[in-house]
């Protein structure tokens, strides 16, 4: 048994990387929010339990990001930089320029043109001052979700996905295919689907945040 959790550690190290890169930002290394992301790993592995048929992946990225979120809470470290407050000023006041003048939601490259940011720039400053209003609370909540959503935002949201595809109703199932598997926008997928990309944005946030809440490991 003791060789199967370490066999379960080794093999997703890399979902520690993936999770720990939504929390730059806070004055953290990226170093150190690897090591308390793989304390979270290895708590999953010494907890989980095969007989509640959930994927080991999705349970280890509900623990990995309870137990960063832990650790910025505890050690004051949920703020942002002035540089980060900034940049969203400007990325902010782009973005509705640009969805003005252009008639739709503006492009991450478009952003960056406007802006002189690089566009991981751009989603990292996002992703700080977004996270700093809310680390636990749902937008209807009080809490705010990203206009941008970044690479590791859509792979972590694949791996909550894989579990769930079964028991969704066609059109959800056909979504989440769409979205996370064969990597399409939304744009492209409310085309296939008949639906506004606003109507898919909406599953699409309630679909996520209801595995998000399923799969969500007891404190």
């Amino acid at each position: 048994m003791p060789a199967l959790k370490d066999r379960l550690v080794e093999e997703n190290l890399g979902l520690v990387r993936m999770v720990a890169k939504r929390y730059r930002g806070f004055g953290v290394e990226d170093e150190d929010l690897i090591q308390i992301g793989s304390m979270g790993l290895i708590k999953a592995a010494r907890d989980f339990d095969e007989s509640k048929q959930v994927r080991f992946s999705t349970y280890a990225v509900a623990k990995i990001i309870g137990e960063i979120k832990t650790y910025l809470r505890d050690n004051g470290s949920v703020k942002v930089s002035r540089k980060y407050k900034e940049d969203k000023f400007r990325i902010d006041r782009a973005s509705r320029d640009l969805t003005q003048r252009l008639g739709r939601e503006p492009r991450l490259s478009e952003i960056a043109e406007a802006t002189g940011l690089r566009p991981e720039d751009i989603l990292t400053a996002t992703e700080a001052t977004q996270q700093v209003v809310s680390l636990d609370l749902p937008p209807e909540e009080g809490g705010v979700t990203p206009s941008i959503e970044s690479p590791e935002d859509h792979a972590i949201n694949r791996v909550l996905a894989r579990d769930i595809l079964s028991a969704l109703p066609p059109m959800e199932r056909r979504l989440i295919i769409l979205r996370f598997f064969q990597d399409q926008t939304q744009s492209a997928a409310a085309a296939e689907l008949g639906l506004s990309q606003v109507a898919v944005s909406r599953l699409e946030k309630r679909i996520i945040n209801l595995l998000k809440e399923k799969y969500k490991p007891p404190c």
